[in-house]
């Protein structure tokens, strides 16, 4: 014991080392869209989520911005709520003053007031007609909302790997799954096992539909509580177009959407495609697999990312297209965007690291000149910040993907973007906190 405190005491004698902090690169958060502005020609990062109403408006959330958005008939973007920053605050008031946190599921019911899977905050947040925001349940980590003909609220947790059903007195109870991994199908469904269960869909018979996400199948639960698979042979893959549903492969299914004829359509998020199980239960690609972002067939389209489904009032299929940055409207094998834009491919470059927004800066390596990369994983680039602080591209253009070897790095895309950099083998280590601007804590002298 004397010996611990004579040591101790020999320390405090010892000059402390002290460290300045200074930002070498970013701005901090990106700036929200403001209301009013033509979807079409809004930056969003991370949208997820989706519903529409009756009078053919469309609300979706970005998991960036802690935001809730609209829009209209007309194409114009507002914000429902959330004010860009994240957090839990405004019960009470007008929800575009409260604070959310990771809007990651929507649902209307039917009073047209607008539910919120507030995901990290894990609270189901209710909007009314009139914009004032409140808590209708707290709930851990909610993924997936939807309403059954009776009014109430079924909610997945993926992290829980449970479906579970908020009854009219706010009682919350397990309606399926136990614990992760496959298992239960003919069964009770609240004896089943799901894996990280994630989007929710009744059909018009009152059954519920679970995007069961890491077991790559669809499953059924029927009004009497017996759970099966109706998609997706569990193998994760792509494989078996036109043939029974469950003899075939999907990947990561994130979410499901039934059109008028109760045919079954299924985000094989994975695959980056839209399937369709008919009535018969033979699946067919929609949509996807192709290479194009532009405007035009489904066929062409590429869907990276692909997440959230929901059809609108025209029996147009609405989708999220996550790694897009976009919202898409599949009309008659057509597809348009609209919502989002898609990323530039210079992404501010020569000019003052200060001064640009990094939206998740990871891995960091400097080369032999002296220059630090980094690679700034939503941006989906590797930038380069030179000794005198100015940022450059130095590989990807902001797309999602993988494709061009053997041509300039910057024109290539990532899918997804390294978590680690390695120059002259040596690895760097990587920010501890997504989002934010990049520090150095260099010694004092």
């Amino acid at each position: 014991m004397r010996l611990l405190i004579a040591f101790s005491f020999f320390l405090s004698l010892l000059p402390a080392q002290y460290y300045v902090v200074s930002t070498v690169a970013g701005n901090g958060r990106l700036q929200s869209n403001a209301s009013g502005t033509t979807a079409i020609n809004a930056r969003l990062i991370s949208p997820r989520g989706i519903a529409t109403d009756a009078a053919g408006n469309i609300y979706f959330g970005d998991t960036y911005y802690s935001q809730v958005f609209q829009v209209t008939p007309a194409g114009v973007l507002n914000v429902i709520a959330g004010t860009g920053r994240q957090g839990s605050s405004g019960d009470g008031g007008p929800a575009t003053a409260a604070l959310i946190d990771t809007p990651s599921a929507l649902a209307l019911d039917s009073s047209s007031n607008l539910y919120i899977a507030d995901s990290a905050n894990g609270n189901i947040r209710r909007v009314t007609p009139a914009g004032i925001i409140s808590t209708f349940a707290t709930i851990a980590g909610p993924t997936g909302l939807a309403f059954d003909s009776a009014g109430l609220l079924y909610v997945s947790q993926a992290s829980l790997h449970t479906v579970s059903r908020i009854a009219a007195d706010g009682t919350i109870s397990v309606y399926a799954g136990t614990t992760s991994g496959f298992s239960g199908d003919s069964g009770p469904a609240n004896t089943a096992r799901l894996f990280s269960p994630s989007g929710l869909k009744f059909d018009s018979k009152g059954n519920l539909f679970i995007a069961d996400t890491q077991n790559h199948r669809i499953r059924r639960v029927t009004p009497a509580g017996v759970i099966s698979t109706v998609a997706g042979d569990g193998n994760g893959r792509f494989n078996g177009d036109n043939v029974q549903a469950t003899l075939a492969s999907i990947a990561s299914p994130a979410d499901i959407a039934f059109d008028a004829a109760d045919n079954l359509h299924i985000s094989d998020t994975n695959n980056g495609r839209i399937r369709l199980v008919n009535a018969q239960g033979v699946i067919s690609t929609l949509a996807g697999g192709g290479t194009s972002y532009a405007n035009g067939t489904a066929s062409q389209a590429i869907l990276p990312g692909l997440s959230n489904l929901v059809f609108d009032k025209n029996g147009d299929l609405l989708s999220v297209i996550a790694a897009a940055k976009q919202i898409r409207r599949l009309s008659k094998q057509v597809f348009t965007t609209i919502a989002g834009v898609l990323p530039s491919s210079t992404a501010g470059d020569n000019v003052p690291a200060l001064t640009t927004s990094l939206l998740n800066p990871f891995a960091l390596a400097f080369d032999l000149q002296g220059n630090l990369l980094l690679s700034d994983q939503t941006d989906n680039r590797v930038r380069r910040i030179s000794p005198v602080g100015l940022i450059t591209n130095a590989a990807g253009n902001g797309l999602f993907g993988i494709d061009g070897d053997n041509g300039p790095a910057i024109r290539r895309k990532w899918a997804p973007l390294p978590d680690s950099l390695m120059i002259a083998q040596a690895t760097f280590s990587s920010v501890p906190e997504p989002a934010q601007p990049f520090e150095r804590l260099p010694p004092l002298a």
